[in-house]
């Protein structure tokens, strides 16, 4: 089994590289996750770091169970925090180990991946994501634990879904297919990465993304 805590690592070094190439202004570009900047999806990336395991279980419970409520929360709180401090604490904290209550290390992986292609596919910049990586992220987002906490529970059900620049696939049924980086955005509800998508099964895809 691959190491994945050092997979985590090598990703949150690669978003550290992205950013710090950024410019001021581009630090309140709109990120691919919505509502939130560049500043807001960092910032959420080094909550863990910041409040702890007690201080974030503590923070579920206050906002009723509801983890994107407390990250959103506390991505906000954190407007006034220079660029900086924040690059740097990601950098610090890049082999951190911390994993959210009821995940493995698959969750932290598959968010720094996820949030570094919303950071840099806005800002035109290239973030380095191994085959392998992308292909973990990908298996992990069609397991029981992703779905409704990453993806939209049954949006993939009796579909194919393959990639068009790997041998990644999975599942059976009508097709949809795409480059990998459409698919990982796709399947997590960015719009970013619908435009690539082609087969049979993508109207299927599109109607349950559409429906709550």
């Amino acid at each position: 089994m691959p190491d994945l805590f050092t997979k985590i690592h090598n990703q949150r070094l690669a978003l550290v590289e992205v950013l710090d190439g950024l410019g001021a202004e581009e630090w309140e570009t709109p990120s691919l996750c919505e509502g939130w900047t560049v500043h807001d999806v960092v910032a959420h990336l080094t909550m863990p770091f910041n409040l702890g395991f007690p201080s974030l279980v503590f923070g579920v419970i206050k906002a009723r169970g509801n983890f994107s409520l407390l990250s959103d929360r506390y991505a906000r709180s954190q407007k006034d925090v220079p660029a900086g401090e924040l690059v740097a604490l990601l950098h610090r904290e890049a082999s951190n180990k911390f994993t959210p209550p009821g995940f493995g290390p698959e969750a932290p992986l598959t968010d720094v991946v996820i949030h570094g292609y919303d950071i840099a596919i806005p800002t035109y910049r290239s973030l380095e994501v191994p085959d392998e990586t992308s292909n973990l992220v990908l298996d992990f987002l069609f397991t029981k634990k992703a779905e409704g906490a990453f993806t939209k529970k049954g949006l993939t059900t009796g579909l194919r879904i393959e990639s068009s620049d790997s041998d990644w696939s999975h599942g059976t049924g009508p097709l949809v297919k795409g480059p990998t980086v459409s698919l990982l955005l796709a399947l997590t509800g960015r719009p970013h990465g619908l435009a690539a998508l082609e087969g049979d099964g993508v109207q299927e895809f599109l109607q349950r993304l559409s429906t709550k």
